[in-house]
């Protein structure tokens, strides 16, 4: 009887540790599973990390470009500006233009070209009677100091005083003059152009004339 006790007791000692063992088993596989899921999670986390940093990255390179795009539309933007207004400085410009092309081209029709003849003075006596010093020397008609390029003497009964106008030469060069003056032998369609100094070389030349701008 006391044998069959013994029996039974370490029996259920060994049932005992075969049931620790089976557990510590059980537990050792189930450590492993969560060992290996920890691992994989970390693994996923690094990747998740390099991810979430590239996309920072792409992020920060993205607000630089946007940077860089706004500071290149605001410089167009400027840029734009300024050209609008030279825009409308040059039709501006245009129009004055225009404006003055049809008012010559009004004066042309109404003023055609005409033969002249033309004759050159100066300031000095041998033209005027004057002498430098004098009373009046250089001071024309009109009130008007003489000019080179400028002035010409005419009858104010063909042209009238403070006319501009062109003059066509047998070369087919042109000048532009105004009628500041008048001269005793300067009659009809004849006209006498100032130069610094005359002389004999000059002669007499047949031009064509036309009044750009009738004086009053």
């Amino acid at each position: 009887m006391e044998k069959r006790r013994q029996m039974a007791y370490w029996l259920g000692v060994c049932l005992l540790i075969a049931s620790a063992i089976a557990q510590h088993i059980t537990f050792s596989s189930q450590l492993r599973t969560l060992r290996h899921e920890y691992d994989s999670q970390g693994v996923q986390m690094k990747q998740l990390q390099r991810k979430e940093n590239a996309l920072q990255d792409d992020n920060q390179r993205l607000s630089e470009k946007d940077h860089q795009l706004s500071e290149q539309n605001q410089h167009l933007s400027q840029e734009n500006q300024q050209l609008s207004q030279e825009n409308a400085k040059l039709k501006q410009e245009l129009d004055q233009t225009t404006k003055k092309l049809q008012q010559l081209e009004s004066l042309s029709t109404a003023h055609p070209w005409l033969p002249f003849k033309a004759t050159y003075y100066d300031a000095y006596e041998q033209s005027t009677g004057k002498r430098p010093g004098d009373p009046g020397f250089g001071v024309t008609a009109s009130g008007r100091h003489v000019q080179a390029g400028v002035t010409i003497a005419v009858d104010p009964k063909v042209i009238p005083l403070g006319s501009v106008v062109e003059l066509k030469f047998p070369d087919g060069h042109t000048e532009v003059r105004r009628a500041d003056d008048v001269g005793g032998a300067i009659k009809g369609r004849h006209i006498d152009i100032y130069v610094p100094l005359a002389n004999r070389s000059y002669g007499v030349t047949k031009v064509m004339l036309r009044i750009l701008k009738s004086g009053h």
